[in-house]
């Protein structure tokens, strides 16, 4: 668990991607982060990177 402008988030490492680490993050109401950014247009999901630990599943 961490923080993130002042409020707790939890991450699960799902691997590195150009030297960068990979994750999927949940605020501590269980909101999934990486999910909301991409249905606010905000990111997108590549899906040769999206297989073994897609996001928006829950």
């Amino acid at each position: 668990m961490t923080q993130l402008a002042g409020r707790r988030i939890t991450c699960l490492q799902t691997g590195t991607s150009y030297e960068r680490v990979t994750a999927i993050c949940r605020n501590a109401s269980g909101v999934e982060i990486n999910c909301a950014m991409v249905e606010r247009g905000a990111a997108v999901v590549w899906e040769r990177f999206n297989r073994q630990h897609p996001i928006c599943m829950s």
